[in-house]
């Protein structure tokens, strides 16, 4: 079979390079915990006096009960003291990937402390997070719209440190909107013909997510669906590969949009 055309398998590596992404914990509460730590970079180590998280009811939902790694508490405000107090805004998705352990109760007294609150924004959008962290003197807000890790202003006591376009709410990206138009062919030929040297990357994706199947199953973190799962099969293929695939959900190589 000959090879897929250059611009076409530029899409498609540009989507699985996208699409797969290390993330420590389950997306939502680390955007929230992303715009946290961005935030903090702007007030100079001052005590914090107290964090506003607005997100949309979609990121809501999917935060409110999921654990944040290293912690071992859900929702977001343990997602934004952590981010406020340990995160690295330069890690993307692995902001709070190297939460040092003598801090965790620091966290966790900063999230029960009554200075951090959380609230839906009065917005359209599938994915909003805005995060303010106030201190004795300055005030600095970040804003997340469209992606994850899709900072589009950062402001400070009401000037603009940073500001791009906000993306439109339901806007389909590029990469979805190639993806929408391309024929099950198409992909069935990428998927064929690519250069394996090309997506060697994505080796890494699956002994990540193989090694987090392997330790959820083993362990009875969170509700144990896992487990619950594996206990429950017959043996099946399909029933074994969701039974593995539960845990890993929401943990580590996760699509940003």
């Amino acid at each position: 079979m000959p090879a897929i055309d250059e611009t076409n398998e530029k899409m498609f590596l540009k989507a699985l390079k996208k699409g797969v992404v290390p993330a420590t914990g389950c997306t939502e509460p680390v955007a929230v915990a992303l715009a946290a730590a961005k935030a903090m970079v702007y007030l100079d180590h001052e005590p914090i006096k107290q964090i506003m998280v607005k997100v949309s009811p979609n990121v809501m939902k999917n935060a409110l009960a999921v654990m944040v790694p290293g912690v071992g508490e859900p929702g977001l405000l343990i997602a934004a003291a952590a981010g406020a107090l340990t995160g690295d805004s330069s890690a993307g998705l692995s902001v709070i990937a190297t939460i040092p352990r003598q801090k965790v109760p620091a966290i966790k007294e900063l999230a029960h402390s009554g200075k951090i609150r959380a609230q839906v924004a009065s917005v359209a959008d599938d994915l909003y997070v805005e995060v303010m962290v106030q201190t004795r003197v300055d005030k600095v807000t970040v804003r997340i719209a469209g992606g994850h890790t899709n900072i589009y202003e950062i402001e400070k006591n009401q000037d603009f440190i940073f500001k791009k376009t906000r993306p439109a709410t339901h806007q389909v990206s590029e990469i979805n909107h190639f993806l929408q138009q391309t024929s099950l062919a198409t992909i069935w030929k990428f998927a064929t013909t690519v250069d394996l040297a090309k997506i060697m990357f994505m080796e890494q994706a699956g002994r990540l997510n193989m090694a987090l199947a392997q330790a959820g199953l083993q362990h009875d973190y969170g509700i144990a669906v896992g487990n619950h799962l594996k206990t429950a099969t017959t043996g099946d293929l399909e029933q074994k590969i969701v039974a593995y695939s539960a845990p890993v959900a929401g943990l580590t190589v996760r699509c940003q949009e």
